[in-house]
């Protein structure tokens, strides 16, 4: 799993002017772009990770790294199952 720390955050601009928000190692932002023929990049040093969590979309396989942050996950003992609950 990747540490959020080494994410790659990028804007990504479609021939429309279409901007996408995502984040990823490098080469999984390189291959989401390849794949969506998107050629204007820029990579963003300075975010807050509340600020990539919320507005930015994860292009990576497997398991999002910032899961864990933002949402819990319990049994509900009432409803009988697992539910989803947001942190923030």
């Amino acid at each position: 799993m990747t540490c959020v720390c080494h994410l790659k955050k990028a804007v990504l601009i479609d021939e429309k002017n279409n901007k996408y928000y995502v984040y990823g190692s490098l080469a999984e932002v390189e291959a989401f772009a390849s794949q969506l023929k998107l050629t204007s990049k820029k990579y963003i040093n300075h975010i807050s990770p509340s600020m990539m969590m919320k507005n930015f979309k994860y292009v990576g396989g497997g398991n999002n790294p910032t899961n864990h942050e933002t949402s819990t996950r319990e049994m509900s003992y009432r409803l009988n199952k697992i539910v989803v609950k947001e942190k923030w």
